[in-house]
Parts: C-alpha cells; structure tokens; sequence
C-alpha cells in the first residue's frame, strides 16, 4: 500500500478522526507576517483557507480545487519534494504513523518548514523530530476552522529552518521555545525563552 493509499484509509476510520481539521486563519496570518508568504501546503483540503503558491491535496480530492491557492496539485504531500518552495507550512494528519512520517519530512526536505501539531511530548518519535525544530511555539487550545469548540489538547507550531530570530515573533502566538543550538538568540535562561502571552 502505498502512502498516499494509506493516509486515505486512516483518514476513513482507524480513530484518526483529527486527520481533516482546517487551520485557523488567525495563525496563517501571522505565520505570513512574520516570516512572508507560504510557498508549500503539502496537507491541503478543498476546506482548507491557507494562502499558499500551490497546495497539494490527494488525488480523492481530484474534483477540488484549493480556493486559496494558485496551483492545485493532487498528490501525496509525503511523496512531494518540499525543496525549492519556499516556506512550506502543513497542518498534518495527527494520527499514527502519519503525524511521525510527516515530522521527519519536515526535517530532512524543505527550505523552511511550519508545522501545526499536537503536543504529543511522550510520543518515542518526539524528541527525534519535533523536538529538533528550531523554535516551537506552544499554543493555547486552538479553535480549528469550522470546529464549533476547542481542540481538547495543547497544540505546538513547529519550526524548522534558518530564520530562528524572525521565527521567534511567532511568539505573539504562545510561548517560544529556542532549540539549544540557537541560545545565541536567548535573553533568558537555556533553552527557554518566553515572547508573547504571560
């Protein structure tokens, strides 16, 4: 089976009913704020409401056209090279084994990469993934599009890329979190630095 096969079934029911949330538009606009237009969105949806050059939605999605974006193409975002785009921001399937596929995509393809993710800290795949991002921003519970409460679990915007300063106003977002590697740009103890919400 394929991977592109694959996320269609999970998203068809093995419990992965937070496969197809839409991201809310308050968190694109200051992702494009601080750090400029989005290039990529690997993980649309003809719901979706990110702004991007072209999005990739899979082929079930074949009679869809992504509204925001200027090129619709319909692949498998995995399976996509993420390089030569740009910013590219995904909000992923949060099931398994997707959540973790798409983690490790972000580090080894892309110029610079944004992720909307849930804090699954305890997962074994975290601290070998998300927990290499450059900076994280640990949101509030976010409202996703269209969803009539908030998610029930915290979520984290993940960054992967060079940009780790401009990155950090994303901090008006949450809290920022600054990779080890980067505590030149710390003005507070290591690892931690706090912009934005008290």
């Amino acid at each position: 089976m394929g991977k592109a096969e694959h996320i269609v079934r999970s998203a068809k029911g093995d419990g992965a009913s937070n496969d197809e949330v839409m991201t809310p538009p308050y968190l694109l606009e200051t992702i494009e704020r601080v750090l400029g237009p989005i290039g990529l969105d690997p993980c649309s949806h003809p719901k979706s409401v990110v702004r991007s050059t072209t999005a990739i939605m899979l082929p079930k999605y074949a009679s869809a056209v992504a509204q925001f974006a200027r090129r619709t193409v319909y692949a498998d975002g995995l399976q996509v090279v993420w390089r030569g785009h740009g910013l590219v921001f995904s909000n992923p399937p949060y099931s398994s084994p997707l959540m973790e596929l798409f983690l490790t995509k972000a580090l080894t393809d892309g110029d610079e990469n944004v992720l909307l993710v849930p804090s699954r800290t305890g997962n074994v795949y975290w601290p070998k993934t998300a927990g290499l991002a450059d900076v994280e921003v640990r949101l509030p519970r976010v409202k996703h599009l269209g969803e009539k409460t908030h998610a029930p679990f915290a979520q984290w915007l993940l960054y992967f890329g060079d940009r780790v300063e401009e990155a950090m106003g994303l901090g008006v977002l949450g809290d920022v979190r600054v990779h080890p590697r980067h505590l030149r740009y710390a003005k507070s103890p290591p690892w931690r630095l706090t912009q934005g919400r008290p």
